[in-house]
Order: structure tokens, then sequence, then C-alpha cells
């Protein structure tokens, strides 16, 4: 319970622009190596291939890197979840136009199409992930923190065949 409040806290924080972006430029590639590593122990532990994908030309961004970290740990959770012994996860990083795009990708159950356009939604918990626990607040809180920082995501998912998560932050400079 002190868990789900603390994350409507957060949601709430966000969504007030308490956490914004930052002014030093981040180590995108650096942060993502950060977390892969700290949930490649748990993949493993599950029988869950988790591989980490850089471009060489990872560009910074401006933000809060503690909610950046949160935002791709919570995404990852999500996969860890709903990804079975055997399947894969992969967590990408790199440039894409006027923004560094960070994917996570998994070969879980997915979602069916009827539940993508309530993923973000608090306390949303489709067909697929009520045998999981939870509480329907982290893809809220992904939205949220992302918003934040001046960032969007996006989702697309095939039943059964898995789901992929993609985030955009602007490039420092571009709009």
């Amino acid at each position: 319970m002190v868990q789900m409040i603390n994350t409507m806290l957060d949601i709430a924080e966000a969504n007030a622009g308490l956490r914004g972006e930052g002014s030093d430029p981040l180590d995108l590639g650096g942060i993502m190596a950060e977390v892969h590593e700290l949930f490649e122990p748990v993949a493993e532990e599950k029988g869950i291939e988790f591989t980490f994908v850089a471009s060489p030309d990872v560009p910074s961004v401006l933000g809060d890197r503690r909610a950046i970290q949160r935002v791709v740990s919570n995404l990852i959770d999500n996969a860890l979840k709903y990804t079975p012994a055997g399947g894969r996860i992969e967590l990408g990083v790199g440039p894409h136009g006027e923004t560094a795009c960070i994917t996570v990708a998994d070969t879980g159950c997915g979602i069916p199409p009827a539940d993508l356009p309530q993923v973000f939604s608090r306390f949303y918990r489709g067909e697929t992930s009520r045998s999981t626990p939870g509480n329907g607040l982290g893809l809220a809180l992904v939205e949220a923190l992302v918003k934040a920082c001046g960032g969007q995501v996006s989702v697309e998912s095939e039943l059964g065949k898995g789901t992929c998560f993609t985030v955009h932050f602007p490039l420092p400079g571009t709009n």
C-alpha cells in the first residue's frame, strides 16, 4: 500500500511539472548500461535472454537522471513479468531524428489491441495482466515521467508475440 501511495505521489509530482528537464547533459548510453547491468541477474535467474544494444553515437539529453532510470526500470520490470523463461528482452538506445530513442522490446504474452489505448491509464490492468501482481500504476508513472522530461512514450504489441515500448527524448536545442 505504501509503495502504491508513493507511486501516486510520483505521478502527481511529474504531472505538476515538479520534475522537469535538468540543465546538465546526461549520458543516456551510460544510464542505459547501468540499468541493464542492474536487471541482467534477474533476467538470468528467470531464464530470459536480456540484451543491450547501444548505437555508437548515443546522444546526450537534458533531463532528470532519476526519472529516466525509473522509466526504463519500470518498462524492464514489466517485460520481466510478462516474458516467460526462454524468452528475450532487448534494451536499445540511439539517435532517432531530433530525439534520443530508448526501446524495451520483449517476446512476452503481448497486449490485446483493445487494451492498448488504456495501458498508460492509472489503475488499468488489462486481461493478460490480471494474473500477475501489480496495481496498474507503473505505466501511468512511465508516461508522466517521460512527459515531465519533455519526451513521448508509445507502445506496439502483438498478442502472443511480444511488446515494444519506445521512448523519445528531445535532443538539447530542439523542441
